[in-house]
């Protein structure tokens, strides 16, 4: 194996043991910075959990939460060890954000879960920053997204999949 071979493979195994810490032996949780709004939240580490999918999971709210796109959202900082409650950094609660403007519409379409993450999927896939909740209704799929734009690319890619949007 050459040396170049080895070196990569090093750094890969690397990657993959820091990736897969569990966080929670040194740290409490974890700050999200919004570049945009210059604003930051912490996020809880899940112990048991891999770091990088709780911290992709936070980064996904907050992008639900504010319409705009991952490249805004980063890890900043992080909570150490039962310093949770002295951290001064706000908690992120869904509901803190709810101030910013959506938009959104409805078509007819079952709302279970795995319909929701059908639509969810058809809408990264698509790199739309947009997301589907269930409308008022069992049979209404409510989709939003945090500016006109999006919302049009999200129903184009909807109607492009064979849905039918009033």
């Amino acid at each position: 194996m050459k040396k170049s071979e080895l070196r990569s493979l090093i750094k890969e195994q690397v990657k993959k043991v820091l990736s897969e810490a569990d966080m929670t032996r040194y740290y409490d949780g974890f700050i999200v910075l919004d570049s945009k709004n210059k604003k930051t939240y912490k996020f809880k580490y899940i112990k048991g959990s891999n770091n990088v999918n709780v911290e992709n999971i936070a980064i996904d709210k907050l992008m639900k939460a504010t319409g705009l796109s991952r490249a805004n959202f980063g890890v900043h900082g992080f909570v150490n060890k039962g310093e949770w409650n002295t951290d001064k950094t706000p908690i992120f609660t869904e509901g803190k954000l709810k101030e910013a403007k959506e938009y959104s519409f409805t078509f007819d379409y079952n709302t279970d879960p795995d319909d929701i993450e059908y639509i969810d999927n058809l809408l990264k896939k698509a790199r739309v920053n947009a997301y589907a909740e269930q409308g008022t209704f069992d049979d209404e799929m409510l989709v939003k997204a945090g500016d006109a734009i999006e919302l049009r690319k999200a129903k184009k890619a909807i109607e492009a999949d064979g849905f039918e949007i009033n």
